[in-house]
């Protein structure tokens, strides 16, 4: 929160909290400028890195977030994030 609405913690729902950008680099596997609008979690970091380097998947809660990144969810279904 950095002080803003005079806070420093994250125990809310303000953007300057929910709305924290995660930036993906891999050139020549994720084309640059790619923006994904879906709301994704941390927890979806290992697999998602786990996928790309075609590494066996580790048993975590989280998932892969290649789908997402590559445009290839199924856009019917509903997606969130805690």
């Amino acid at each position: 929160m950095m002080g803003s609405h005079g806070m420093n913690s994250k125990n809310n729902f303000y953007d300057e909290s929910a709305r924290v950008p995660l930036i993906i680099r891999f050139p020549g596997r994720i084309t640059a400028g790619k923006r994904v609008h879906v709301p994704v979690n941390l927890i979806d970091m290992r697999p998602t890195i786990e996928d790309y380097l075609n590494m066996p998947a580790t048993k975590v809660d989280g998932k892969t977030l290649r789908p997402f990144i590559e445009d290839t969810y199924n856009k019917n279904e509903t997606h969130f994030s805690v």
